[in-house]
């Protein structure tokens, strides 16, 4: 309900508030809005950045189909910031944010993601043209430590920063393929 506040300069992105989102159970007639399956909540998390924020995290099971996502389809986003705390120790990988066609489901078209691979790498993609285009972060977070993921699309290009740093980028890609759909937290399909 309240985003929070990002100021960016070149090549540097530092986080100046953020703001308090809290995950809903959907299946309660007053909060609305979220799907999700194999979900449990964590300890309270406070910011490393800033100690005056604090919230639940999420714990998510690691299954196929176990994420939390929008209900309302949102039309082709094209500009776009993604951003999330991470905490991992997963050797495996796993999915951090991504958009689907498909509310539920993998769908056809899947694309607006981030996630970590199975060398603990943070992976920023977007699809162009029916062509993948992905950016790598040169470090790796599935140390056990919390670390801010961001991921931009706009006309400057692809963006990945982690932990406030810039680490990777693509100016050629400005645009992502155009398609409506759904944002999923913690599963892409």
């Amino acid at each position: 309900s309240s985003p929070g506040t990002s100021a960016a300069t070149s090549l540097t992105a530092s986080t100046l508030a953020c703001g308090v989102e809290q995950v809903a159970d959907a299946s309660a007639a007053a909060n609305p809005g979220l799907l999700y399956a194999g979900i449990t909540y964590g300890a309270a998390f406070t910011s490393p950045v800033h100690s005056s924020f604090t919230s639940t995290g999420v714990t998510l099971d690691g299954v196929a189909g176990s994420f939390l996502g929008t209900t309302v389809q949102e039309t082709d986003p094209l500009v776009f910031s993604l951003v999330a705390w991470v905490r991992t120790t997963s050797a495996s990988g796993g999915s951090i944010i991504g958009f689907s066609n498909n509310q539920a489901d993998k769908g056809v078209s899947t694309d607006r993601m981030i996630w970590v691979d199975n060398t603990g790498h943070v992976v920023f993609e977007v699809l162009k043209s029916g062509t993948v285009e992905e950016v790598t972060s040169t470090g790796v977070v599935n140390d056990g430590a919390w670390h801010l993921v961001v991921a931009t699309l706009s006309l400057s290009g692809m963006f990945l920063y982690v932990d406030n740093e810039a680490v990777v980028s693509n100016t050629t890609i400005t645009t992502a393929k155009s398609y409506s759909g759904y944002w999923h937290l913690g599963w892409s399909g």
